[in-house]
């Protein structure tokens, strides 16, 4: 009897062993067919965005060769029928638009390629966070540089620009730390970033308190107050964890707060860019005090 249970139970185990190896075989397979379908994948989105990028380019090129240059100002619905009175540059413009761009480049390429190692994602994560600190402070060039565009505001729009560059400089550094990307450090990363979307309102207060009608238009605030009021609402959400705090498993793919957050970011890029173009504009019929 002894020695029919030890054969039975020899059986049993090589049954098992055989069992084991099987389905541990079958994983390293399937893991492997993944691993590769991955990598196809994502070699094809990467010439994809190269593909459209080189044709993006060619088209700009054609275009500024043959004396077209891209207008991004929007000039056919925001300019009237006065005589537009100064010529002034759109590089605020451009660096509002290319830190956006760049902001949500960020954003995109951690959402595509955290699933690569814990490595890569902690990493991409941190630049996910540090491209906003960018993006914040890039749209207060156009209505800081517009506004105080004559010399006597040389020096003070300049020390406007150098305070919201070193803030945005410091979020950045203080975000792509590692030991601030860790969930006990959650709160503090959206009150820097609070921090840093109030640090505007100090130029902002001049425009609309200390305004010298002679030199400066009538500022459209309202695009800024919104904008900043919606950076402050998606910042809130991502700090609360809304809603998936309330909803655990509900939003784990799509809704939770880190995308609603970045929703609530390019919302209030795309107000702000709008109130940059109103500025601009004011400013190219502004007339100069003699």
């Amino acid at each position: 009897m002894s020695r029919e249970f030890n054969t039975m139970l020899t059986k049993a185990k090589n049954m098992t062993s055989n069992f084991y190896h099987t389905v541990t075989k079958y994983i390293e397979e399937v893991q492997e067919s993944v691993n590769d379908r991955y990598q196809s994948m994502r070699m094809v989105t990467l010439q994809s965005i190269s593909n459209k990028l080189s044709v993006l380019f060619h088209e700009i090129v054609q275009e500024q060769n043959s004396g077209q240059i891209p207008d991004i100002t929007f000039s056919s619905y925001f300019e009237s029928p006065r005589e537009i009175l100064h010529d002034i540059s759109r590089i605020p413009l451009y660096i509002h638009m290319l830190s956006a761009i760049c902001c949500l480049a960020c954003s995109a390429v951690f959402h595509l390629f955290f699933v690569h190692s814990s490595k890569i994602s902690d990493i991409l994560s941190r630049l996910d966070y540090a491209g906003i600190s960018f993006q914040i402070g890039s749209s207060c060039v156009p209505p800081v540089y517009y506004s105080l565009y004559y010399p006597q505001y040389d020096l003070l729009r300049s020390a406007y620009l150098l305070v919201i560059f070193i803030g945005c400089s410091g979020v950045f550094t203080v975000t792509m730390i590692p030991k601030f990307n860790t969930p006990n450090y959650r709160s503090f990363r959206a009150i820097l970033f609070v921090l840093l979307g109030l640090a505007s309102a100090f130029p902002m207060a001049q425009f609309i308190f200390f305004r010298d009608p002679l030199t400066m238009p009538a500022f459209p605030t309202n695009y800024w107050g919104l904008g900043g009021d919606t950076y402050i609402f998606g910042t809130y959400v991502y700090a609360i964890r809304f809603p998936e705090r309330w909803y655990p498993g509900k939003f784990d793919m799509c809704g939770h707060s880190h995308n609603l957050w970045h929703c609530f970011v390019l919302l209030a890029a795309i107000v702000h860019y709008y109130g940059s173009l109103e500025v601009y504009h004011l400013r190219r019929h502004y007339e100069c005090p003699a």
